[in-house]
């Protein structure tokens, strides 16, 4: 006895996906040691291949403590909106953007995240294990595909009686052997952690428990000095002239959504992965307005 089983194939025609208005979108990611700096330019609609360009012509308005202290009319050279306002903690601050065809957009109100105060950073090397020299012209040029370890215990003096919420990477800098200039070039270094102050896993890059950034939040420390573990494994082509660093964020509610979304978009591991909706606290369009603090400081 045969069973036949038969089945169909349902196509839907580009037709019938909705085409979005185009929206405007508003980017500012703001320091304390920085004026506040917003990108404005707007959305596309998803089958939509046009270049996404700047919009260089709105009306800007940043406002603190809900009062509106700074109108940018133009943009500069660089194409963005540069205010004359430096954030400073305890005020709230948002911004509005007009622009004719447009519908005007606002953010919610957003602050400062805690000072971030970064004690000792102990770095000990692992293991350091050359497998292949790499030379040009039959002369070795200094660089080695290595594998090197070490393990980082990062200090964060954590300010009482608030939620804080920290972010860690680790950059190299080291000249690129396939290019001719041999100018440093800085790219992201996997790690693994397994610290109890870990957030979610959505910033996983890879399989396993390797990394590119790390969340972490006080909710077992708050108040207290606190020591973040974690071990870097490098396995790339370097040179022996290679510097590592620690690049340490302090994050708002706000600003942790935006980095983790954007984090999660995008893993090269899966074919199957959808791409996930970048986080957004803007009305009426799309961006980020939120604040932030980094600190980056060398290991080796």
């Amino acid at each position: 006895m045969m069973l036949l089983v038969a089945g169909c194939t349902e196509y839907e025609s580009i037709e019938d996906f909705p085409i979005a208005e185009p929206a405007l979108v508003a980017n500012s990611l703001f320091q304390a040691d920085s004026a506040i700096t917003v990108y404005v330019s707007r959305s596309l609609s998803i089958l939509d291949n046009a270049e996404i360009k700047p919009i260089t012509d709105a009306t800007v308005v940043i406002y603190k403590d809900g009062l509106a202290v700074d109108t940018i009319r133009e943009s500069n050279e660089s194409q963005a909106y540069v205010s004359a306002i430096f954030p400073e903690s305890g005020h709230r601050y948002s911004v509005r953007v007009f622009r004719s065809g447009y519908d005007t957009v606002t953010s919610t109100s957003e602050s400062l995240p805690a000072v971030l105060s970064v004690g000792k950073i102990t770095a000990v090397p692992v293991d350091s294990t050359i497998t292949e020299l790499w030379y040009q012209d039959n002369v070795h040029d200094d660089s080695a595909f290595t594998y090197y370890s070490m393990d980082v215990a990062l200090t964060i003096n954590d300010p009482v009686n608030e939620h804080n919420i920290y972010s860690v990477m680790v950059l190299k800098e080291d000249s690129s052997i396939f290019s001719s200039d041999l100018r440093y070039q800085t790219s992201s270094v996997y790690f693994t952690s397994n610290d109890m102050s870990l957030l979610d896993n959505a910033d996983l890059e890879n399989s396993g428990s390797y990394r590119t950034v790390a969340y972490f939040d006080d909710r077992n420390f708050d108040g207290k000095q606190y020591q973040f573990k974690f071990r870097i494994e490098d396995n790339e082509w370097t040179t022996f002239a290679a510097k590592y660093r620690v690049l340490v964020r302090s994050l708002t509610e706000t600003s942790y959504k935006y980095f983790r979304s954007l984090n999660s978009n995008y893993n090269e591991t899966s074919p199957f992965d959808e791409p996930a909706r970048v986080y957004t606290n803007i009305h009426n369009g799309f961006g980020i307005f939120a604040g932030y603090e980094r600190k980056s400081y060398r290991i080796r």
